[in-house]
């Protein structure tokens, strides 16, 4: 799996998966600190194709949220 990304003022967006369970989590979770640690310290994340996030889907956002503080970055989840 690999999660979609597109370059967007000065910030990449997201796109995270239709399902944000336990089974892809990890793979998520690895690309997104893999964006982090190459240099994106803006995250806006896409959310309108997911249908579903479990707790370890939340986790990846928590854990992104937390590799970002360090390198002064943020991240946003927009509204609809």
């Amino acid at each position: 799996m690999q999660i979609d990304t597109q370059s967007l003022n000065h910030a990449a967006l997201v796109y995270l998966p239709e399902q944000l369970l336990m089974k892809n989590a990890a793979v998520v979770r690895t690309e997104l600190l893999e964006l982090i640690k190459n240099g994106e310290t803006r995250l806006l994340f896409d959310l309108k194709g997911v249908g579903f996030i479990d707790s370890s889907g939340l986790s990846v956002l928590v854990s992104t949220f937390k590799a970002l503080q360090p390198v002064n970055g943020s991240m946003a989840l927009p509204s609809a």
